[in-house]
């Protein structure tokens, strides 16, 4: 398993993230009781299932050690693949850096990574 987990996130919420200091949950969490991440494998996938580039989604990466035993990794048969899942919130303080997603006709694909400075 890697060092980082990610969460895709519209910009809007992070924004708020950075207001709040928390990464609001969205209505599939709080059904699903977990806050779902991607590894660094599948985020793309993630993005391309399921956000729209209209709303100028980012990732926002996280090490897997800022984020406690809350983090439990479990496999989603319906991806055939290992998740991470954080049974708590996230403080917009364990947030590394954000990166940029770019959409292509193609799809999505990430772009610059930028360091987060202390809030």
């Amino acid at each position: 398993m890697s060092n980082y987990v990610f969460r895709i996130v519209y910009e809007r919420d992070w924004v708020r993230a950075l207001r709040e200091g928390y990464v609001p949950q969205s209505p599939l969490d709080v059904q699903d009781g977990f806050v779902h991440l991607s590894s660094f494998d599948t985020v793309i996938d993630t993005a391309n299932l399921y956000f729209d580039p209209s709303q100028n989604p980012l990732v926002l990466k996280m090490s897997v050690s800022s984020l406690g035993e809350e983090l439990r990794w479990e496999w989603v048969e319906s991806r055939r693949a290992m998740f991470p899942h954080l049974y708590g919130v996230i403080s917009a303080q364990v947030v590394h850096s954000t990166i940029a997603l770019i959409h292509r006709a193609s799809g999505f694909e990430l772009g610059p990574e930028q360091k987060r400075t202390a809030l």
